[in-house]
C-alpha cells in the first residue's frame, strides 16, 4: 500500500513538471518584444512614443495615412534660387556648362482645398500655388511660378481641371513629383523665368519645368519650408530653390 502511495505521488510530480514546462514554452511565445532605442538598427519612425503631426492640419487622415487640407491658407516668405545653365557644343556633342546664379525674392504661398469641377476633382490632399512678389509688369531672372493644378476655360464656355503635381502629404511632410506639364494643352503653367540668347541678345522668358522635378518640405500652421528641384523641359537650366515663408492670419479668407 506504501509502495502505491509512492508510486501515485511520483506520477503526479511528473505531470506538475511537465504541465510548468508546456506553460513556460508555449507562453513565451505571445511576450512583449522590447526594442532598444539606442541600437541603430532599430527603425525609430515605428516607435509608439513618436509624437502625432497631425494636430496642424484640417480634415481626417485620408487614404494610406494622407491628410487633407480643406482651409485655405495665406503664406509670405522668401525663395533663394539656385540656377545653373548649360548649353549644347555641336563639337563634342555634349551639354557643357555656363554659368551659375543665384537670387533671393519675396514669394507668396496659396495653400486651399484640392480643386474640384463638378464629380472631377484634384487628387492631391491639397492645392497650392507659389509666385513671386510682384505687379503684372514685372520680368526677372530666377523668379519662379508653381501650380500643383488648375482650372482653365476652353473654347471660352467649357472648363477643364488640369493636375500638375502629385502630391503627399503626411502629418506636416509634403513630398511630390511633376507629373505633367500639360504643355500639349497650351498650359503650361510652373514655369522657371531666365534668360535665353537670341541672336546674341539674352532675353528673359519662362521655361516649362519639367516633369519629375520634386517638391519636399513641411507644411504647419503657422509656416511652410519647401525645396523644389529639377529642370527646365529643354534640360539646360538645372534649378534649386529654398522657400521659407510664415503665415499671414490676416489674410486668409
Amino acid at each position: 500500500m506504501k509502495c502505491k502511495n509512492n508510486l501515485i505521488f511520483v506520477r503526479w510530480s511528473k505531470l506538475t513538471i511537465l504541465l510548468v514546462v508546456f506553460i513556460v514554452t508555449c507562453g513565451s511565445s505571445g511576450s512583449v518584444v522590447q526594442y532598444d532605442k539606442d541600437d541603430p538598427s532599430f527603425n525609430h519612425d515605428n516607435f509608439a512614443e513618436k509624437a502625432p503631426l497631425t494636430r496642424v492640419i484640417d480634415g481626417d487622415i485620408g487614404k494610406y495615412g494622407e491628410n487633407i487640407i480643406t482651409s485655405k491658407r495665406n503664406f509670405s516668405g522668401s525663395a533663394d534660387m539656385t540656377i545653373q545653365y548649360y548649353r549644347y557644343d555641336p563639337f563634342s556633342g555634349k551639354d557643357v556648362f555656363v554659368e551659375e546664379k543665384q537670387y533671393r525674392y519675396s514669394v507668396y504661398i496659396l495653400t486651399r482645398a484640392p480643386l474640384k469641377i463638378g464629380s472631377i476633382s484634384e487628387s492631391n490632399p491639397f492645392n497650392i500655388s507659389i509666385y513671386p512678389n510682384r505687379d503684372s509688369s514685372t520680368v526677372k531672372e530666377g523668379y519662379i511660378d508653381i501650380k500643383s493644378a488648375t482650372i482653365c476655360t476652353v473654347n471660352n464656355f467649357r472648363d477643364l481641371l488640369l493636375q500638375y503635381w502629385n502630391l503627399t502629404l503626411i502629418g506636416e511632410k509634403l513630398s511630390g513629383t511633376l507629373a505633367d506639364t500639360h504643355i500639349a494643352e497650351a498650359s503650361a503653367a510652373n514655369l522657371l523665368w531666365v534668360w535665353e540668347d537670341i541672336a546674341g541678345l539674352k532675353i528673359i522668358k519662362p521655361f516649362p519645368i519639367a516633369t519629375n522635378t520634386t517638391i519636399q518640405g513641411i507644411i504647419s500652421d503657422t509656416g511652410i519650408k519647401l525645396m523644389i528641384q529639377g529642370e527646365t523641359t529643354d534640360s539646360y537650366r538645372k534649378f534649386v530653390v529654398k522657400i521659407v515663408g510664415q503665415r499671414n492670419r490676416l489674410n486668409n479668407k
